[in-house]
């Protein structure tokens, strides 16, 4: 690094402009600090076994709230649109506004955790997510409810990365730190079952009705963010050890990550929806104006960093690292599979089948229940399993959940297909978080844990609406056939469930559901083949690549 100095005062040496000399002098010394920072051992903090178990629950909660109140709104959205008065066209911006703020600021949120710890941004983010859910139960009329949802996407997007951050930078790599993210992730489960019973009991047995729901939704956060003071090792005040931090902040790439993710998720969010469709001339040339402003980040990001004269807002040098690329086109396949197959099981109970919402979740139980078991399991088989044994598992378990929605005859008993894609299904999401937390959290530096993180969280965000849309295309596609074939014409996109003929409604989820068969075969080939040298990610030998790396050089 002091040779990298000299150069650059060398080079300046012939520049009048003393200002510019000192500037960049500055900036240097910035990134010399941080290099230097980063080539010191990280020290793990000693805390006591039930400050640890406190630690996991408070993370585990944490993941708990995020998903019950996703989970829970949706359930909802039938009551907040006749009670708001919300056409019909814009009720899915009920869930999907926070979803799509989340998205958008994670890689933000992911480098301030890791500029100014993740305790603080745990915290503070809990809190006004706290105030942004209670201002959901008093809104007034759509844009409200609109306005606070996103801005709640906002809030938590800070969180999921500190959250991860403090695990990574609290536990060593071993026994302890894989238990810790597998409570991470039982919160997922934990959360659907909570979100789904506490939604609908409130909405039907309280006088506020929806309300209460997020009210209760507030009230969890803003004891989330009191009790994190009191658990999380570090200081509880915003600090950093890089001058200028905020300034410095790569602000352009703010801008072009957010406003290429917005770009691309809108579109597939609204493709379906649009006036016309996916012909709508706005739709395809917004998802071109974001795959734009996505490679000119990409570009400015590699500039900056090899520049070095700012950290850039996500270093490119991570998805360099061996098998990074190849587990994140992993998570595209199997994370979007996951989450375009709960969807299209909900479609198949509640619009197929026509249930009541109390008894499509009851349907939905035995998947949560199941899911706590798989984490538990998931916890111990990390020091013994290699990760693509893993991933691959987390393929074949969603792939075979999936199957037998596709093939599941028509009046079938739930008890003879549904609910063992049910138990089966869990495994695949379970497994697949856990391992890929534990690599990445193994092969990231302490200050990039946060990125990290938010790296993976906003690939599997993309990947739920990408695959979604496909999946959503490919089962209005064959609906409008079939419907064909039987004397009925119809636009699947613009026609209610009710209104399509029962076995084209039909032959359109299962065609779906092949689809998310087809993303499971294609994620398990890509970690099969790309994926080998894995290796255990949970073993207690296992030390950061990263440090490694820098400690030898």
């Amino acid at each position: 690094m002091d040779a990298k100095q000299d150069l650059f005062k060398e080079e300046l040496s012939h520049d009048e402009d003393k200002g510019t000399f000192a500037t960049v002098t500055s900036e240097l010394d910035a990134v010399a600090v941080l290099d230097v920072d980063s080539l010191a051992p990280h020290k793990y903090p000693e805390i006591s076994t039930m400050r640890s178990i406190a630690l996991v629950a408070l993370v585990m909660t944490s993941s708990l709230m995020q998903v019950a109140s996703g989970i829970g709104g949706s359930i909802t959205i039938a009551d907040i649109g006749a009670d708001l008065r919300i056409p019909s066209g814009q009720l899915q911006w009920v869930a999907s506004s926070g979803s799509l703020a989340t998205a958008c600021c994670l890689l933000l949120s992911g480098k301030i955790c890791d500029m100014y710890g993740h305790k603080p941004v745990f915290s503070i983010g809990s809190a006004i997510g706290g105030a942004m859910f209670l201002g959901m139960g008093l809104a007034q009329n759509k844009i409200q409810l609109f306005i606070f949802r996103a801005l709640a996407g906002v809030a938590y997007s800070g969180v999921t990365p500190a959250a991860i951050g403090l695990i990574g930078t609290t536990f060593a790599e071993g026994p302890i730190k894989s238990r810790a993210f597998a409570g991470l992730g039982a919160g997922a489960p934990v959360g659907t079952a909570v979100g789904l019973v506490l939604a609908g009991v409130t909405t039907q047995y309280t006088s506020a009705g929806w309300r209460t729901f997020f009210y209760i939704c507030a009230g969890m956060s803003f004891t989330l963010s009191l009790a994190n003071l009191f658990v999380a090792p570090g200081s509880c005040i915003p600090r950093t050890k890089y001058p200028r931090a905020l300034r410095d902040l790569d602000w352009i790439g703010v801008v072009l990550s957010g406003g290429g993710i917005f770009c691309v998720l809108f579109p597939l969010g609204e493709g379906g929806t649009a006036p016309e469709g996916w012909k709508t001339p706005y739709i395809p040339a917004t998802l071109a104006s974001g795959f734009v402003l996505l490679g000119l980040f990409l570009m400015w990001e590699y500039y900056i960093e090899k520049k070095g004269t700012k950290p850039p807002l996500m270093k490119l040098s991570i998805w360099r690292r061996p098998m990074f690329p190849s587990l994140m086109a992993a998570v595209v396949c199997l994370g979007g599979s996951f989450g375009a197959a709960v969807v299209w099981m909900s479609l198949y109970w509640r619009s197929y089948e026509e249930r009541p919402v109390i008894q499509a979740t009851l349907r939905f139980l035995p998947l949560c229940v199941v899911g706590v078991f798989a984490n538990i399991v998931g916890s111990f088989c990390v020091a013994y399993v290699s990760g693509q044994v893993l991933l691959l598992i987390a393929a074949a378990a969603t792939g075979i959940a999936a199957l037998l929605f596709a093939t599941c005859p028509a009046g079938l008993i739930y008890w003879a297909m549904q609910f063992p894609a049910c138990c089966v299904l869990v495994w695949g999401a379970d497994f697949m978080f856990l391992t890929c937390m534990l690599f990445i959290s193994s092969t990231s530096k302490p200050d990039e844990q946060g990125q990290g993180g938010s790296i993976f969280s906003a690939v599997n965000q993309i990947a739920g609406v990408l695959v979604l849309a496909l999946t959503t295309i490919v089962s209005d596609r064959v609906a409008e056939k079939e419907s064909a074939k039987l004397g009925v014409d119809i636009i699947a996109s613009k026609t209610a469930s009710s209104a399509i003929p029962k076995p084209a409604l039909l032959k359109g989820y299962q065609g779906a559901f092949y689809m998310v068969v087809g993303f499971c075969v294609l994620g398990g080939l890509v970690v099969g083949i790309m994926l080998r040298k894995m290796g255990n990610v949970g073993k207690k030998k296992a030390v950061s690549t990263v440090e490694s790396t820098s400690a030898s050089a």
